[in-house]
């Protein structure tokens, strides 16, 4: 652990971008992909995660090349004026993020817990919560995710250990009865889902000694996907597939459904909603950073309290205005898979395309000015 420097480890990162990767991911695509694809959508989710993978290898490789911070780089590779359209592109991407995990977890809030408490309470507390939460900078951030880790991930583990017992293998049939088009559709939304990727290279400045940042992000999102197909066998194997696509939070159905041996814990569903809850909160707040960051970057600014709360007032209101109109949703949510996808991958690739392009060529010319006269 890095003390006093105002930076995360690695280890401390790839914990922090296990939330991004996995937290809204296990709620969303369970459902989305029983309805579209029943049991195959176990291979929508491996054919996913393999993209996203190599997608994060790229990512990795990127923010290993950067040596200033992700700005700099990209002003020298694309000029400033692109480069400010690219933080644009990232700023709303991670808005868009940020209100809509905010949204989810308000709602489901007030369904699992506290249901009479107005919306607009529990998104300020929440968006209050989650500015605060920035204040502490890149470390404090890194230890608190390093020492929540284990506080979610154990209860999450448990959970799975318990349910196991309840499938009933039946459920896991009839497979491969989607076509190839609708088996790609769905593989490209699990993939769409693991884009928090494309933000590793905004941690650049904030990661001190890069050099184990590869490994602990391979480990995160490895295991995380590794989670997220054993939750969606779990759920199909309990439920059946049919069951699941018109559950919309099948996970914390799960919770209400196991029991703890003995009898000892009677609101086990309640304690383990707040543990998941915890899980939201991070990946709300990775978000919500994402914003500030942008914001900041395209202010020509260092990040301060102003951005901040520029950043939480503008997730609150996107919030507020999902929440509002639920018919925006899917709106958004096909706009995000239609544009956003494919810009944020355009955008990586390109960039790591034209680094090491320039990285040979600046190879290049210095073997030539080293080489002897032979005139």
């Amino acid at each position: 652990m890095n003390i006093g420097n105002e930076k995360m480890s690695c280890r401390q990162a790839g914990r922090l971008f296990f939330y991004s990767f996995f937290q809204l991911s296990v709620l969303l695509l369970p459902r989305l992909l029983a309805q579209t694809g029943g049991m195959d959508g176990f291979f929508a989710l491996v054919g996913g995660s393999l993209a996203g993978y190599v997608f994060l290898r790229i990512t990795l490789w990127l923010t290993a090349h950067i040596q200033k911070d992700y700005v700099n780089l990209l002003s020298h590779l694309f000029g400033r004026a692109a480069a400010g359209l690219v933080l644009v592109v990232y700023l709303l991407v991670a808005l868009y993020g940020a209100s809509y995990g905010l949204e989810l977890l308000c709602q489901v809030i007030r369904i699992y817990l506290i249901r009479d408490t107005p919306v607009w309470l529990v998104m300020g507390a929440l968006s209050v919560l989650a500015v605060y939460g920035l204040g502490g900078g890149a470390e404090c951030r890194g230890r608190r995710c390093e020492l929540l880790f284990w506080f979610v991930l154990v209860p999450l583990v448990v959970l799975l250990f318990l349910a196991v017992w309840n499938i009933e293998p039946d459920h896991w049939l009839p497979v491969a009865k989607v076509g190839g088009r609708r088996l790609a559709q769905n593989s490209y939304l699990v993939f769409g889902c693991s884009m928090a990727a494309a933000y590793l290279p905004v941690y650049a400045d904030a990661v001190s000694h890069r050099e184990g940042l590869d490994a602990a992000l391979r480990r995160s999102y490895v295991f995380s996907a590794v989670l997220l197909v054993l939750f969606f066998l779990t759920l199909t194997g309990i439920y059946g597939a049919p069951t699941v696509a018109v559950l919309d939070e099948a996970v914390l159905e799960l919770t209400a459904m196991v029991k703890v041996p003995g009898g000892f814990l009677e609101r086990q569903d309640a304690l383990l909603c707040g543990i998941w809850f915890v899980g939201m909160y991070l990946f709300v707040e990775n978000a919500l950073y994402a914003v500030v960051w942008s914001m900041e970057k395209l202010g020509n600014r260092q990040m301060d309290h102003w951005f901040r709360a520029g950043g939480g007032i503008l997730m609150y209101v996107a919030a507020l205005v999902l929440y509002r109109y639920r018919n925006l949703d899917d709106m958004f949510a096909a706009v995000y898979l239609k544009f956003a996808v494919p810009l944020l991958l355009l955008i990586v690739v390109a960039a790591a395309l034209l680094t090491a392009w320039r990285e040979k060529q600046e190879s290049r010319q210095k073997r030539e000015s080293g080489s002897p006269d032979t005139d």
